[in-house]
């Protein structure tokens, strides 16, 4: 099942992220790749308010939907984790991710370089997953879906 699941990941890329502040909650979707270990990479402006109330608060919870209509077809994947913006020594390891799932970001994402210094206004993030809920017609029609403890 691993196996099923890091394909769907790897097969979308709209991420709905939600963050909180107090009693407050707030969803953004950001584009995502992900790697075997489950890790979820994004970019996102350092001064949006998920990224703001993530720096807070940094346990999260996303879904992400295959975007297929198709009756009675259901795949999505529901999680929980914890989110940081990434340390220098990650974003190599981030970018050949990032840009082997989107090699077109190629054009638009500023070199190692830039990306390393303070110039460039997006960062990377991570979420470490500690859940997944794995849901597909199939777990359905049993009436269960699959949970997967990642880790803390």
């Amino acid at each position: 099942m691993k196996v099923e699941v890091l394909r769907f990941l790897e097969s979308n890329i709209n991420l709905t992220l939600a963050t909180s502040k107090g009693t407050q909650s707030w969803c953004s979707v950001v584009i995502f790749a992900s790697d075997n270990d489950f890790t979820l990479y994004f970019t996102s402006d350092p001064t949006s308010r998920h990224v703001k109330e993530l720096e807070k608060n940094p346990k999260v919870s996303f879904a992400i939907n295959h975007e297929r209509i198709e009756k009675g077809y259901i795949k999505a994947i529901q999680g929980e984790g914890v989110a940081s913006k990434l340390s220098l020594k990650e974003i190599p390891h981030t970018s050949k991710v990032y840009l082997k799932k989107f090699p077109f970001s190629k054009s638009f994402l500023p070199g190692l370089k830039k990306i390393l210094s303070k110039g460039f206004r997006w960062q990377f993030y991570k979420i470490i997953v500690t859940k997944i809920f794995y849901m597909n017609k199939r777990l359905y029609d049993e009436g269960k879906r699959s949970e997967y403890e990642i880790g803390c």
